[in-house]
């Protein structure tokens, strides 16, 4: 800097100097204020981008959270159901196991009458109208079977 001043022949002056340095400093001001607008312009677009991808998923989490909520209601719905369900069959299954014991006793169950109901000495005359009607049932089945083979 000195050889360039002197080779020019002026001195070298503090007001040379400090000129000489008030253009340096605005040259690398105005560089960095350049390099920091553009590092700015891309950090801005990113952060544009970013502020897009949390909207995205925010209203996908939203949607998501929606989504739990009634697959939560449903999922009640069917265990509450299965619940039921469940009840029902181990009544049914109960229900199954006494005709089928009663079927290997060749006992009869008349539905719509509760246990204990007859009289002793009604059981015999029962038990005659029951053959009696189940003899005429079987006569009518069979003659009805004849009619219709013919």
């Amino acid at each position: 800097m000195s050889r360039r001043r002197e080779e020019q022949g002026s001195p070298l002056t503090m007001e040379a100097i400090s000129d000489l340095l008030d253009k340096k400093l605005a040259t690398h001001s105005q560089t960095i204020t350049t390099e920091l607008h553009r590092s700015f312009a891309v950090i801005e677009t990113k952060l544009d981008t970013l502020q897009s991808t949390v909207s995205t998923n925010s209203l996908k989490i939203t949607e998501l959270e929606s989504t739990i909520n009634n697959h939560d209601q449903r999922l009640e719905a069917l265990e509450s159901t299965c619940s039921a369900l469940a009840s029902k069959n181990t009544q049914l299954a109960a229900q199954v196991l006494d005709l089928q014991s009663r079927s290997r006793r060749n006992t009869i169950r008349v539905l719509g009458l509760p246990e204990g109901v007859e009289e002793p000495n009604r059981l015999p005359s029962s038990v005659g109208c029951w053959r009696r009607c189940s003899e005429t049932c079987w006569a009518v089945s069979l003659r009805s079977s004849e009619h219709i083979a013919h």
